[in-house]
């Protein structure tokens, strides 16, 4: 949790990962779909093969909670569970590689990096390593549970889809001549607040955020681009 690192930009925390397997009867390959690593445990007995993943960017989040542990990372924090993800996933392969004369098969650890935008899963879609396994299991901590608790769910649970939409205008001076600008902020600005009016409650099977607003060059100047960056969720 100390020390987070950002989507693609993660280079201790993979190191860090493969270290802790050294001395551990398993198998370490690095820079799997760019910056993830895989950890396969080996039974040398016939069976399935089961793959289980486990994130570990963070996010551009300054950390205020004051905590001893917090981020030492300037704007960069855990905010989303990945560390936990990480703590989870490496004890897991500890104990399964401590009990290897108890397994059939092959169980091999996907550590994931750049969950954050999706990329880091698509980098792995398009490695061969994914063709091998017989299941494959992801988690996510902070699901409503009580704790001890642990929810099983269904595939494709809050499939997202990432948008950056630009809105092309004209520019004009504000205060001689308003009327021949093109306002792409205004026209932003109100697909905002329709997207927002489509869906408004977590009950509901989908999900609009618009996260970020970019607009205009001057506060006298009719703006002439205006960019937003949302999501979709299902």
């Amino acid at each position: 949790h100390q020390h987070p690192e950002l989507s693609f930009k993660e280079v201790e925390t993979p190191k860090y990962i493969a270290n802790f397997y050294k001395d551990k009867d398993c198998k370490v390959e690095t820079n799997v779909g760019q910056n993830g690593v895989k950890v396969t445990i080996d039974s040398g007995k016939p069976g399935k093969t089961l793959a289980i993943r486990a994130d570990f960017d963070a996010l551009p989040i300054k950390e205020e909670t004051d905590l001893p542990y917090a981020s030492k990372n300037e704007g960069v924090m855990h905010a989303c569970g990945h560390d936990a993800h990480m703590s989870i996933g490496i004890e897991l392969a500890k104990i399964l590689s401590n009990n290897i004369d108890k397994l059939k098969g092959k169980i091999i650890f996907i550590f994931q990096p750049a969950e954050e935008g999706v990329r880091g899963a698509y980098s792995l879609m398009n490695n061969p390593i994914i063709d091998n396994f017989d299941y494959m299991a992801g988690m996510h901590i902070g699901m409503d549970l009580n704790s001890g608790e642990i929810g099983v769910g269904s595939h494709g649970f809050l499939a997202t889809k990432k948008i950056d939409i630009i809105f092309k205008g004209k520019a004009s001076h504000a205060g001689a001549s308003p009327e021949k600008g093109h306002n792409a902020l205004l026209a932003a600005s109100s697909a905002v607040l329709n997207f927002n009016s489509l869906a408004q409650h977590s009950m509901g099977k989908a999900r609009i955020n618009v996260g970020k607003l970019n607009a205009g060059s001057g506060r006298n100047i009719v703006a002439n681009r205006a960019k937003i960056e949302m999501e979709i969720r299902g």
